[in-house]
């Protein structure tokens, strides 16, 4: 039996038009750590409501107080920069929701010689025909140390 023949629908390789989208503006988002330009206008697609966390741990429950959390973490580690590695988006037009899923390697957080890989999944819904970030979850991979 050829691989994934027993599944009823084919995998989608490529993402629609929409994920694509949504790719491109969840890795800006994400870059705003890179370029600590915490007034970039790409942060227009966070909803007020956004809401963070990491695994089981809730870091905020609305959009100030992650843009409080986001300085705070930029101030104590200038070092800290992530590289994106790849992305994946699954789309639901008919609701207007979507998952985008950034796997991005961080370092410089919280020491120099600190490197992990990490899964970050973002939740987007369509607003009055805007696109927007309602938060996202961290998913912590394994910690690589010299």
């Amino acid at each position: 039996m050829p691989l994934g023949a027993h599944c009823d629908k084919a995998a989608v390789i490529n993402p629609t038009k929409t994920g694509q989208q949504l790719e491109k503006l969840s890795v800006a988002i994400l870059n705003v750590l890179n370029t600590r330009n915490l007034s970039d206008p790409v942060l227009a697609h966070l909803s007020p409501l956004y809401q963070a966390s990491f695994g089981t741990k809730i870091i905020s429950n609305d959009l100030a107080s992650f843009m409080r959390n986001i300085d705070i973490v930029l101030t104590q580690n200038p070092d800290y920069h992530h590289l994106i590695l790849n992305t994946s988006s699954e789309v639901d037009e008919d609701k207007g929701r979507a998952s985008v899923w950034v796997s991005h390697k961080g370092t410089g957080f919280p020491i120099d010689e600190f490197e992990r890989e990490s899964v970050k999944v973002m939740k987007w819904e369509r607003c009055s025909g805007k696109w927007m970030c309602m938060g996202h979850s961290g998913l912590v991979g394994n910690a690589m140390l010299p």
